[in-house]
């Protein structure tokens, strides 16, 4: 069931639907979240996608909660919780992904999976030297890249900097191995100007110091795979996108790779205790 919804609208929704269905309900944020479970979900098992996003999310779990309407999931991504904190606190019924997002754990839960959507991408080019592309390079310089991007977002939420970092331009940087100081100056020459530049370059620098051991909670999947594009294009991939990457990826994944998180264990545990029954439905017949 696809349908996109604010908090008012899907409250109303799922309390007008769950006297009518006997399975679970799976409230997730976006279209790639609700494709990736109705792969996996058991075939009794509603799944919504809210429109504003987490917040909508959020509001109408308090409300699920208030009027104590069983066996309703909220599954969100973690994003930056782990570093700032949430103005909505999570209730029992929200469960939100292990690392950034859920696409992410997907990723970093078996890179096999991706390393192959890159060599599938990367098929007949070579690099310097004529050897083959080595898919764990361009995975490494892409969750390189998309770190020092995901620290620029992080900060600049925390510090209402307001920086217009909303689908990051990486194919404008000059190398698949750019400096952090062109990462920043490329995000400020698509903002408007705050008279801080001098202060977020700086606190760019000391924050990407400060979470170079925690790089793989700060990368999210957007991000990652428009750098892992940026970069492949530098090996003569010229027609690759981010777009593909996580299309050709999301196809790829399996119920090995999916049933690896904490939050599965979780949604199976909240469910199989309020109803009886796991709200999964893996392994899955295309496993």
């Amino acid at each position: 069931m696809l349908e996109y919804l604010n908090s008012n609208t899907l409250f109303n929704t799922i309390a007008m639907l769950r006297p009518e269905r006997r399975g679970s309900f799976i409230v997730v944020e976006g279209s790639d979240d609700q494709y990736v479970f109705r792969q996996h979900a058991d075939e009794t098992v509603t799944i919504l996608a809210g429109l504003g996003g987490k917040s909508d999310l959020l509001v109408a779990s308090s409300k699920v909660d208030e009027h104590a309407i069983s066996s309703v999931y909220f599954f969100v991504d973690r994003d930056y919780d782990n570093y700032l904190s949430t103005t909505i606190p999570y209730g029992r019924t929200v469960v939100a992904s292990d690392g950034h997002d859920l696409v992410m754990d997907l990723v970093l839960s078996d890179q096999t999976i991706v390393r192959k959507v890159i060599e599938s991408h990367a098929r007949g080019q070579v690099a310097e030297g004529g050897a083959g592309i080595v898919a764990s390079v361009i995975i490494e310089k892409a969750l390189a890249l998309a770190f020092s991007v995901g620290v620029l977002r992080l900060i600049s939420v925390e510090n209402n900097w307001g920086l217009n970092l909303r689908n990051y331009p990486f194919g404008k940087l000059s190398s698949d191995t750019p400096d952090d100081s062109e990462l920043v100056q490329l995000a400020l020459n698509w903002s408007a100007p705050s008279g801080l530049e001098g202060t977020i370059r700086s606190e760019h620098g000391r924050f990407v110091e400060t979470y170079k051991d925690q790089k793989l909670s700060l990368v999210g999947d957007h991000d990652f795979f428009a750098a892992a594009a940026q970069v492949m294009r530098g090996f003569g991939c010229k027609s690759v996108s981010g777009e593909n990457l996580t299309a050709s990826f999301l196809a790829a994944f399996s119920c090995n790779t999916f049933t690896r998180s904490e939050w599965f264990d979780t949604l199976a545990s909240l469910s199989s205790t309020d109803s009886g029954a796991t709200c999964f439905g893996c392994p899955c017949e295309a496993a």
